[in-house]
């Protein structure tokens, strides 16, 4: 028998219960049965260890002259009051059975859904870390272009500046030309009108000179094309 103090009261509360409901009871009843099992589940007791406080129980409540029809008789009515008393302690462990698989199956649920929670949370970190390197590739690209942009502007800024002052020196150059291809034709015409005016001045000149005059002013009138200088590149 167990030696808790709380266990060997309830032993003996259930011996004096036996006690009377196999010997001072007119009519016997299992009232007592109800609040002795409550007790019993209530610190623990198992099967067996109520078992042993039943034997015991009735080894001290039979008298030892008693014959053995009346033990036979005594232990029929006593297993009525064990099993009523243990039928409590079966009610209780079945409820506990159930409220633990209740539990297990609560705390499996959970692990399930912590488990479900922490995968989706991978997921949305994940999901953050490819925004992001998106976004960021999306600012890079960006500002590339705009640097792209700048230096397209500044290069086609740099060719019309080169352009406009080729165009300009080529102007300069052909107005150059132009002004002397204007000063030799008036000089040319110049010499024509002098000579011109030798010629009608000298009547007595033959005809061989008058004809070396005009080809000397034929000579003086030809003129050879001159090439532009090249255009500097830069």
């Amino acid at each position: 028998m167990t030696k808790k103090p709380k266990t060997d009261a309830w032993a003996l509360r259930y011996q004096n219960a036996l006690r009377r409901y196999l010997f001072h009871e007119q009519t016997p009843h299992l009232q007592p049965t109800l609040k002795l099992g409550h007790q019993a589940a209530a610190l623990g007791m198992e099967t067996l260890a109520l078992a042993q406080i039943h034997e015991h129980a009735l080894r001290v409540i039979l008298p030892p002259d008693s014959t053995a029809k009346i033990r036979k008789r005594a232990r029929a009515q006593a297993k009525n009051f064990f099993d009523e008393t243990n039928s409590s302690i079966e009610k209780t462990h079945v409820a506990a059975l159930k409220k633990e698989g209740c539990v297990t199956q609560l705390t499996q649920t959970l692990l399930s859904r912590t488990a479900e929670s922490q995968a989706s949370l991978q997921r949305l970190k994940h999901g953050i870390s490819q925004r992001k390197k998106a976004e960021a590739a999306l600012v890079k690209s960006g500002t590339d272009h705009t640097k792209i942009l700048q230096i397209s502007n500044r290069l086609r800024a740099l060719v019309r500046e080169q352009t406009h002052a080729l165009l300009d020196t080529q102007e300069k150059e052909r107005k150059r030309i132009s002004q002397g291809l204007q000063d030799t034709v008036a000089q040319t015409l110049l010499g024509i009108n002098i000579e011109l005016l030798a010629l009608k001045a000298s009547n007595r000149v033959g005809t061989d000179h008058f004809v070396k005059n005009i080809d000397s002013i034929k000579q003086s009138i030809t003129l050879e094309p001159k090439n532009p200088p090249s255009a500097r590149k830069d």
